[in-house]
């Protein structure tokens, strides 16, 4: 297997990471997959990264430097990552986490397994995560990824779940989960149906691609153990109420679609709901998601509600021994 192994890309976005991408380098060179190439793309960086990563590939040929002249944003540098892959499949690592050895490895493995199991064309596979907060607090805290077990998720179902929390007839823990790029894994050919990133998003990039994807069909996979540490860091893309906008703006680029299932209000107060959830503002977190509620009733609160009762009901069974019985075991 080992000798027909395809050629996996593994692709790496960089700015302003002199002090880190070594690291995040090192990480991709220490993969057991026997065919790679590293392909990091240098967004106009005004530090040494671009000597360090330049160092490095003197001494390992699998390693590809291209350069942004200027900043672009993280959309428009994976998608020169994409226009410039020469892999089979696409493996993307980002420059402040850590990947283990067999990421990339096991990935492959979920993710051509399930096409053979399901017969599917558009397979987008993730990963468990360990999370580390910034300044490098450990915690316990493990980031489950979207479709781990069966039943996995597919199709436009996942866009309502990314939009508006929706798209589900009962509560799936299975089903619930992150995407995010940072441990994302797909065949390149997804680039011919799918076009690339969209570059007006400087933050969120990857769920308008997975979005779109939704909606062509695809499914969301995750291998169920944690092969990457995520080391949360501080960035201009990620401070203030720049994720909030940009969330924002995803509703709207899909306004037309939201406001068919008569959800597109409820979609705005559900991104403020999970930003401000993500900001430990709880006030305003539960008084956003009451709003979405009472725009869409019928949709946000039955499926709240529906949710909460399966979850009570799942927690009870739990909870009851295996040997429960109701009547006397003696005769």
């Amino acid at each position: 297997m080992l000798e027909e192994a395809p050629l996996v890309t593994i692709g790496i976005t960089c700015h302003n990471a002199a002090h880190r991408i070594q690291n995040a380098i090192a990480c991709a060179q220490a993969q057991t997959w026997p065919n790679i190439e590293i392909l990091v793309v240098d967004d106009g960086s005004k530090d040494d990264s671009s000597n360090v990563i330049r160092a490095l590939a003197q001494d390992d040929a699998r390693i590809r430097l291209i350069e942004h002249g200027k900043n672009k944003g993280t959309a428009e540098t994976r998608t020169t990552i994409g226009k410039n892959t020469k892999g089979e499949f696409l493996c993307f690592f980002d420059d402040d986490d850590e990947s283990l050895p067999d990421r990339v490895e096991k990935q492959w493995k979920r993710l051509t397994s399930y096409e053979k199991e399901h017969k599917a064309d558009l397979v987008f596979c993730y990963t468990n995560r360990s999370i580390i907060r910034k300044n490098g607090e450990k915690s316990d805290k493990i980031g489950f990824g979207i479709g781990r077990c069966a039943p996995e998720p597919h199709g436009p179902r996942v866009a309502d779940l990314i939009l508006w929390n929706g798209g589900y007839d009962d509560y799936k823990p299975s089903r619930m989960g992150l995407m995010g790029s940072c441990s994302m894994m797909f065949r390149t050919r997804a680039f011919e149906q799918l076009g690339y990133f969209d570059e007006q998003f400087w933050r969120c990039a990857e769920i308008d691609f997975a979005i779109r994807a939704a909606f062509a069909g695809a499914h969301f996979i995750s291998v169920d153990e944690p092969l990457l540490i995520q080391i949360k860091t501080r960035s201009e893309n990620k401070s203030g109420k720049r994720p909030l906008l940009f969330a924002l703006l995803l509703c709207k680029k899909y306004k037309s679609y939201l406001k068919s299932k008569h959800v597109y209000l409820a979609s705005l107060a559900i991104a403020y709901s999970r930003f401000y959830s993500n900001k430990g503002n709880k006030f305003v977190h539960y008084l956003s998601y009451a709003m979405a509620c009472a725009f869409s009733p019928d949709k946000v609160l039955a499926g709240t509600l529906k949710r909460r009762f399966a979850r009570k009901k799942q927690m009870m069974a739990d909870a009851k021994p295996d040997n429960y019985n109701t009547k006397s075991s003696s005769s």
